[in-house]
């Protein structure tokens, strides 16, 4: 089975989903497929609102936010995990540079760059020169990337790729997309599920489950 999976670096939950993706691929046969996209452009195409500022006035619930975050930490062993002291940060110009990662054959090495240093190293890599220096001592050549950062070609792709995952289905990120099963994941509940493909067939070993935490891919952790 293969997996859309929508992400911006700068949201936390698309770290942590990020991070025990390897494991789930192992255990299921499913292959991931990163597309960049922008939280911001998604949530303002659907109208969305970020968690934490939609639920601000609700008494417990941002405390439950983070008590569900940390259960999920504490599950998969998470212990590099940081809240990135500059959080929201735009992410633009970095996820444009993971599309030209990406034309340049070495996105696996920027994904793991970036996400390191927003959610490991608690770094401000909004700042273009903060997200050079990261580049380089991560001992990525970035000149190339920085040129493609800049074109109207990447720029479009990024747009393109926001617009795609709304037309899927999606009003957050990280977002799992799958294909060859019968709907898109919907699920928000401590409990599993057996997945079909199209044709009604039962996927042996492939269970999706929810926790509550309030990411997309959550259903499959």
């Amino acid at each position: 089975m293969k997996v859309d999976f929508i992400y911006d670096v700068a949201t936390p939950n698309g770290y942590l989903a990020h991070k025990v993706v390897p494991e789930f691929e192992k255990r299921t046969n499913t292959t991931f497929n990163y597309i960049p996209c922008l939280a911001g452009g998604i949530f303002k195409l659907t109208n969305n609102t970020p968690p934490l500022t939609a639920n601000a006035d609700v008494k417990n619930k941002s405390d439950y936010f983070f008590i569900e975050m940390e259960r999920f930490i504490k599950k998969h062993d998470l212990k590099l995990f940081k809240q990135n002291s500059y959080f929201p940060q735009n992410s633009l110009y970095i996820q444009r540079g993971a599309i030209a990662a990406n034309k340049l054959g070495i996105f696996d090495k920027y994904l793991e760059c970036t996400m390191s240093a927003m959610w490991e190293k608690d770094l401000n890599i909004q700042d273009k020169d903060i997200l050079k220096q990261s580049l380089v001592d991560y001992g990525i050549e970035c000149d190339e990337i920085f040129e493609l950062i800049e074109t109207q070609a990447c720029k479009d792709e990024l747009i393109e790729n926001t617009s795609w995952a709304v037309k899927k289905g999606a009003f957050g990120a990280g977002f799992g997309l799958g294909y060859d099963i019968s709907d898109t994941f919907s699920i928000i509940g401590e409990y599993s599920t057996q997945l079909s493909n199209s044709a009604g067939d039962l996927l042996d070993g492939v269970k999706i489950k929810g926790s509550g935490f309030g990411v997309g891919l959550q259903y499959f952790f």
